[in-house]
C-alpha cells in the first residue's frame, strides 16, 4: 500500500531560507532520497554530512559566518550541498 501524501510538498517554515528548509527535512527524513543523480539515490543525510564537511572546510579556510562566499557550479549534487 502506498502512502498517499508521498508525493505532497513539506510546508516551509515561514521566514527561512532554503538551506533551513533542507536542513529540517534532512533531520526529519535523512534516510530519505532528496534526488537521483545517474539513477543513483542520493539520501538527505548524505547533503547534510556534506554540507557540515563543506562548512568545515570554508571555516577552516577563515571564511566566517555571514561572509559572501560566491557559487560558480553546474546543475550537479554538489551545488545543493554547498547551498545547504
Amino acid at each position: 500500500m502506498s502512502d498517499p501524501h508521498a508525493n505532497q510538498p513539506l510546508p516551509a517554515p515561514s521566514q527561512a531560507p532554503l538551506h533551513a528548509y533542507l536542513r529540517a527535512h534532512a533531520r526529519s527524513q535523512p534516510a530519505k532520497p532528496a534526488y537521483l543523480w545517474y539513477g543513483q539515490p542520493v539520501t538527505y543525510a548524505e547533503i547534510d554530512a556534506g554540507s557540515d564537511a563543506f562548512a568545515a572546510r570554508l571555516a577552516a579556510l577563515g571564511v566566517k559566518a555571514g561572509d559572501p562566499v560566491a557559487l560558480f557550479m553546474g546543475n550537479c549534487p554538489q551545488y545543493v550541498v554547498a547551498h545547504m
